[in-house]
């Protein structure tokens, strides 16, 4: 019965069986000290005068003698055979390093001692048992193929080769030896079996290594759909989508709401009462909502070398907002990317994968339209120090348009960098995990958001009124610094949990602006506003017509929180369960607009991925 390099992650006791009659070799060499030219002879005389019951008279030998070739044994250097038996038993207790020490030594001597080439594999395939229990993997993969070379009519080493190739994702080659397995002939129905698999798994991903499908269906809750990380809504106003006159007009009900006792104030003071309304901040406000998300991502591969790869593929995305309390039919998105990308191992050590988007994208249900389209190009490239430690290095551009030019404002450039650290803990065990921390740099450079924001208050007979006009001018164009880490959780059953946070510091490039300009208005003297005697009086009084407001150079700090836990499932699907927690901190609240905000969101995902 051969023993499965997967197998042997756990306790490596069942060598002696490992490969059959092979074994015997190791079995007899423990029994006479490593199997020396002049021991089997020995071995066999003895064997042959105890079979046939005759005696021989021995003449005593003298103590000194003895104990001259006793100190001579000492001093002998140890054979292939012994450092290799060594090796064997450190392996058995579990000492990996120790154990591919030993069996290294053992092959530098095997080969000035001219040890036969099947022992040589079996000291090889020990090698390569040993660097799977020290976790080296490179290691263990090319001890084996010395192994298989060495003995290329044992099939065991071929199957045994089959499996780690596969396990390397060398899918083509682990078909190819697991057949010249199978045609050597397998001893056990089980390792049959084993060979099939293989051979079954690598024309799988054969097929995977030149088209992939992955499609997801996503639900969830966003306590605060209106606002977020990428866009949000500045004064009733998305920054990320159409806009949409039931916001607007939320908004502008919310400011009423507020400035119910304003018109009292503009007829003792105007110009304070103005300055007091817009340097006191509005309620941060939160509208939640049901999102529902299809994605669907398609690749096939175009050209394939064994160090070089080049995708083409489509990828679509329908976000729907599908609350029944309120309309967010502008939050709706749907997009569509056309992805080329690139993949080559330059080095052992280094993988380059560049790739080339193009994207445009449409907002809206009922109301579908078109709203923005542009390119990316990003490069991404991967250093790969040990089997514990990567640094993942990624820059992109994003350059993007507005198809309506009502919107263009929205047009501009992204440019972004991220520099990556990952600590991989016990790799490829039962039990592994995975670290990360990050550093990211981002200039979103677009345009200004200008609004004319109405300033309406409620008469003393009920009526809505418009005292005059802020003209607000929010910059959309800022540079961030983000630091995060992320942790994942590998555990037996196809189980990964996983914790992430991040802090981004943006800072933006303008001032936040504001000017108010008065509307003459002409109202009743009534005790209600503070006045008396009847008749009417116009406001402003004191001749106000153009008030300029303090203006601010915006500050945010953005931090995330996020938990999940994610199941595999049969026949390529999985589940995911995620909950992120968002907390924006801004120095930007006055009567028009506060960029304070909290946001919970919880989405549960179905992929399934070919």
């Amino acid at each position: 019965m051969r023993v499965s390099i997967r197998a042997v992650r756990g306790p490596v006791l069942g060598l002696t069986c490992a490969l059959g009659l092979l074994c015997s070799r190791f079995v007899w060499a423990q029994s006479t000290q490593g199997p020396t030219q002049a021991g089997a002879p020995q071995a066999a005389s003895s064997a042959s005068a105890s079979a046939s019951g005759s005696t021989s008279v021995t003449e005593p030998v003298p103590a000194d003698a003895a104990a001259s070739s006793a100190t001579d044994a000492e001093k002998s250097e140890p054979t292939a055979w012994d450092l290799a038996l060594q090796g064997r038993k450190l392996l058995k207790e579990k000492d990996g390093p120790g154990a591919v020490a030993k069996i290294k030594a053992a092959l530098v001597l095997a080969e000035k001692e001219a040890v036969a080439a099947d022992d040589q594999a079996l000291m090889q395939y020990l090698l390569s048992l040993a660097a799977t229990r020290a976790g080296d993997e490179e290691l263990a993969l090319s001890a084996i193929s010395a192994a298989a070379r060495l003995a290329p009519k044992e099939p065991d080493y071929q199957l045994e080769l089959a499996n780690q190739l596969l396990s390397a994702e060398r899918n083509s080659e682990a078909k190819q030896h697991a057949e010249e397995a199978l045609r050597l002939g397998l001893s056990s129905e089980d390792d049959r079996k084993d060979a099939e698999r293989i051979v079954k798994q690598a024309k799988s991903a054969m097929l995977h290594e030149r088209l992939s499908l992955d499609f997801s269906v996503s639900v969830g809750f966003d306590s605060n759909v209106i606002q977020g990380g990428q866009a949000e809504t500045i004064g009733g106003v998305p920054t990320g989508a159409r806009k949409n006159s039931e916001s607007t007009q939320s908004f502008q009900t919310r400011l009423r709401e507020r400035n119910r006792e304003l018109i009292s104030g503009l007829f003792r003071d105007y110009r304070a009462a103005i300055l007091s309304n817009y340097s006191e901040p509005i309620p941060s406000t939160a509208e939640f909502d049901v999102p529902v998300t299809l994605s669907m991502d398609l690749g096939g591969r175009i050209l394939g070398t064994a160090k070089t790869e080049l995708w083409a593929g489509y990828r679509f995305t329908q976000i729907a907002m599908t609350s029944p309390a309120i309309d967010h039919e502008a939050y709706s998105l749907q997009e569509h990317v056309v992805p080329l990308r690139f993949q080559w191992q330059a080095a052992r050590w280094l993988w380059l994968r560049p790739r080339l988007e193009g994207f445009a994208n449409f907002t809206g249900l009922s109301s579908f339209a078109p709203f923005q389209g542009g390119l990316s190009a990003v490069l991404d490239m991967l250093f790969i120090e040990s089997a514990r430690f990567r640094t993942r290095v990624i820059g992109s551009y994003q350059l993007r348009r507005s198809f309506d030019r009502a919107y263009d404002y929205l047009d501009g450039q992204r440019i972004d960098g991220k520099v990556s650290q990952e600590l991989r803990i016990n790799p490829g065990g039962r039990v592994s995990a995975r670290g990360q921390l990050s550093y990211r740099f981002r200039a979103d450079l677009s345009g200004f958001l200008d609004q004319s924001v109405e300033l309406q208050v409620l008469s003393p007979n009920g009526t809505t009124i418009t005292v005059g006009n802020y003209d607000y001018r929010s910059p959309l164009s800022y540079f961030g610094h983000e630091i995060g880490t992320r942790w994942r959780l590998m555990v037996p059953a196809g189980v990964e949990l996983s914790f992430g946070g991040s802090a981004d510091f943006r800072g933006y490039r303008e001032d936040t602006t504001a000017t108010y300009t008065a509307r003459s208005l002409t109202v009743p003297c009534v005790t209600a506003i503070g006045c008396s005697g009847g008749g009417t009086v116009t406001i402003p009084r004191d001749g106000s017509t153009t008030i300029a407001l303090p203006s601010v150079r915006r500050r945010d700090v953005l931090t995330a929180l996020d938990l999940g836990v994610s199941k595999t499932l049969p026949a390529g699907f999985s589940l995911d369960l995620t909950y992120t927690f968002l907390l924006n901190g801004s120095n930007i609240q006055n009567g028009i607009d506060n960029r304070n905000y909290t946001k919970h969101s919880v989405l549960l995902t179905t992929y399934y991925s070919f």
